[in-house]
């Protein structure tokens, strides 16, 4: 197998875990707790739906399209095939490079998120201005 895309692979999938609940937190800023609450559903089933208790590919559409958009699912790929398939990391460059894009989707949204919630002055239509 190769530690250098187990390593990689769990590194991408921690930073696209954290860009994505960035981005649940900048889009419901005045909400947290909501925020919240959506990453734990986004956070909490990976196991389930990661396609590691139960098989996820006879399940229905839906479960197959939330099983592909956790980070864990692609993460659980690379470390099946790199320990019990022995893949080079050249055998798990597409996995890594799902990982890698969904990352920078996460993080290139959230990073334009911080810069409009920057741009904007912090006490809009508050009693701050008047001082």
């Amino acid at each position: 197998g190769s530690l250098v895309a187990l390593l990689g692979g769990a590194f991408l999938m921690y930073v696209t875990y954290l860009f994505g609940a960035s981005l649940i937190v900048l889009l419901l800023k005045d909400k947290l707790n909501t925020a919240l609450s959506i990453i734990s559903l986004f956070t909490s089933p990976a196991l389930a739906y990661g396609n590691i208790l139960f098989p996820v590919h006879t399940g229905s559409g839906f479960v197959r399209f939330f099983s592909g958009l956790l980070p864990y699912t692609h993460y659980i790929d690379i470390q099946a095939h790199s320990w019990l398939g022995n893949a080079s990391l050249s055998d798990n460059f597409h996995r890594l490079s799902i990982l890698l894009a969904s990352c920078l989707f996460a993080g290139a949204f959230a990073f334009w998120l911080v810069l409009r919630f920057l741009s904007q002055p912090p006490f809009l239509d508050s009693e701050a201005e008047d001082l």
